[in-house]
């Protein structure tokens, strides 16, 4: 059988949005070979949707990528709706000025800073769509399919007071845990008109409250899956509707993680609920439901 050794590639698309100004030509940065997985470096894990989102029956792509221990780039790659497929062949001739991963270092530095000491306007910089994930395989270029999504991470292990004090990129394992029920019953315990938007999906989650008035990740609970300690985590964010398109800077709604292995399962509400509530959806949300990674199950 045939080994297939992809390469990952990042290219920076021209004009984004949430582009740096020093970036004004489109950079494709090579960020090594993967010889053989797990390694190092890249940690990639597959995603059952149908596992979650019961309409759907497609794979996603999840790919770990550490700068350093403690920081992480999550690429998540979702299937074509129309042809499931998760890459398309890319042209040759679009990849140029590759460049070194230090460039990709300096855009993480600088939007983990901003979303640290000012997150109420950032989050399309620790969330977003400009750096495009690339494999080749067999010595050809593959681009997504279909949608992708780039997120940036910050593993901290750092005592908290409160459970709402970490930044929107900060996986945190050692913050005062609380489970998303709990929040909801503190919040009608102390505001009796609170309306629920945590089962909206066109919402972040959470509007102004008694916990969280910028976006937060918090440390719900601990867990084991298959032998292996795992941290659960949510995020909390003020409300905001996006109805026209994929509302991406909610991010990976729900997630897992463990030390080592980076994040192993999560949720995309935004993604897979965008065109509705399912009637699952609400019970989904409360129970903190996820999508595991399949290399992780028992065989």
């Amino acid at each position: 059988m045939k080994c297939i050794v992809p390469v990952i590639l990042f290219a920076l698309l021209q004009n984004s949005v949430y582009s740096q100004k020093i970036y004004k030509t489109p950079n494709h940065i090579y960020l090594g070979e993967l010889n053989q997985e797990p390694n190092d470096s890249i940690k990639s894990y597959t995603l059952k949707t149908n596992t979650l989102y019961s309409e759907t029956n497609e794979d996603l792509k999840i790919f770990n990528y550490y700068l350093a221990k403690d920081k992480i780039i999550l690429f998540s790659v979702f299937a074509n709706r129309k042809s499931k497929n998760l890459w398309q062949l890319l042209d040759s001739s679009r990849i140029k000025n590759i460049e070194s991963g230090r460039q990709l270092n300096d855009i993480y530095i600088n939007a983990i800073n901003q979303a640290r000491y000012r997150p109420y306007d950032v989050l399309g910089n620790i969330k977003r769509q400009d750096i495009i994930p690339i494999v080749s395989i067999d010595g050809k270029y593959y681009m997504p399919a279909g949608f992708w999504l780039v997120e940036f991470f910050l593993v901290s292990q750092k005592a908290t007071v409160y459970p709402n004090e970490n930044a929107p990129c900060i996986i945190n394992i050692a913050s005062e845990p609380i489970t998303l029920k709990a929040y909801t019953d503190k919040l009608k315990e102390i505001n009796t008109g609170y309306r629920s938007h945590f089962t909206n999906p066109f919402y972040f989650y959470s509007p102004s409250s008694v916990f969280t008035h910028t976006p937060s990740i918090f440390r719900s609970f601990d867990t084991k899956f298959n032998k292996q300690h795992v941290y659960r985590f949510y995020t909390l964010n003020n409300s905001m509707i996006i109805a026209d398109t994929y509302n991406f800077i909610r991010g990976i709604d729900r997630f897992a993680y463990i030390p080592g292995k980076g994040i192993v399962g999560g949720s995309f509400d935004f993604y897979f609920c965008r065109y509705g509530v399912t009637p699952d959806y609400a019970r989904q949300v409360m129970d903190e439901a996820i999508m595991m990674a399949e290399e992780l199950k028992e065989k």
